[in-house]
């Protein structure tokens, strides 16, 4: 009796498939992300970035701080300070003072001090502002200070004859948010004259674009291991060919790992929280799926017939135990 031909199973459709739905949902997760990525550089750009300056006040020297860069792992912020308007009596023109006067800020790295010399135009000077901050909580790291504040005088009067400072920020640097406020007075004493000091709270942390970008990178690293596990364990268990050229591949991830790593923006030093919590167990989990690989190899790899040839030719050749 003939067998009954097979019957080939029904299509269910391409709708009807798990896996284009799973297909459909990566690209559509992948698109979120990159247009996410893309609104939050446009919102939060250099280009797009600005402060609300408040107005001069003519009674006031007036110090516009314009942010360049955050140095986490030193704590330092670089700002450029401009003498943007003086009060009226202390100016001989509209570029230069008719005395010399000299400004002190606080906390500075190095000299504190800014010489507005007679007759000189007013120069503008490049400071490096102390801040307290942890460069291995990137990408969540935060510096700030709450006492920044500035004491300017007629050199030749002395600090009892302080002038009042008011300082504006100006702009914001790439990839970060500052923040300054006024945060309070003090009135320290000067040759038994008591001199109005406003202080001033100053703050930075990291764009949302870029921690964005870095938790994406961070995803992208822990795919790694996923990928090389699932590829060695289907080899191990027998539901797929074992080809020896993979083991190159999974070599290659280990070194595409530390260069991922120091793609990270702001650069945090070896033994930040990612290193602890994300980027070791990716290199363990790499290497445990190129072990378990090898082990595949071995278990399930074929040898050579010159090596099978040889074995049967020990094997002929040992002598009948009885």
């Amino acid at each position: 009796m003939t067998p009954p031909a097979p019957v080939a199973p029904r299509s269910r459709g391409l709708l009807r498939s798990p896996r284009f739905w799973m297909a459909l949902l990566l690209a559509a997760l992948i698109v979120v992300t990159y247009v996410g990525l893309v609104a939050l550089y446009a919102t939060n750009g250099r280009t797009a970035k600005s402060t609300e300056v408040p107005e001069a006040d003519v009674d006031k020297i007036v110090l516009d701080l314009t942010p360049q860069n955050v140095d986490g792992s030193k704590e330092r912020i670089s700002v450029d300070v401009d003498v943007f308007s003086l009060p009226e009596k202390y100016l001989q023109d509209k570029i230069s003072v008719n005395q010399d006067i000299t400004i002190l800020i606080n906390p500075l790295d190095g000299s504190p001090a800014i010489q507005l010399k007679a007759g000189a135009p007013v120069p503008m000077t490049s400071i490096s502002v102390i801040v307290d901050g942890k460069v291995e909580n990137w990408p969540f790291d935060k510096y700030e200070t709450d006492e920044v504040y500035a004491l300017a005088f007629p050199t030749a009067a002395g600090p009892s004859q302080a002038i009042p400072v008011q300082f504006r920020l100006i702009g914001q640097p790439p990839g970060w948010n500052i923040d300054l406020s006024e945060s309070g007075a003090m009135y320290p004493d000067f040759d038994g004259s008591t001199v109005d000091l406003q202080t001033y709270d100053l703050s930075a942390k990291r764009d949302w674009s870029i921690i964005t970008f870095g938790l994406v990178l961070l995803v992208l690293l822990v795919v790694m291991p996923v990928l090389v596990l699932f590829v060695a364990i289907s080899a191990y268990i027998g539901r797929r060919r074992v080809e020896a050229t993979l083991t190159s591949w999974m070599g290659t991830m280990l070194f595409a790992t530390i260069t991922v790593r120091n793609f990270f923006p702001g650069s945090p030093p070896i033994g930040s929280w990612v290193d602890i919590l994300v980027v070791l167990w990716v290199i363990v989990g790499l290497v445990v799926g190129l072990a378990i690989y090898v082990a595949a190899w071995n278990r399930w790899g074929t040898p050579y017939s010159e090596y099978r040839g040889a074995r049967a030719a020990v094997s002929d050749d040992k002598p009948e135990t009885r």
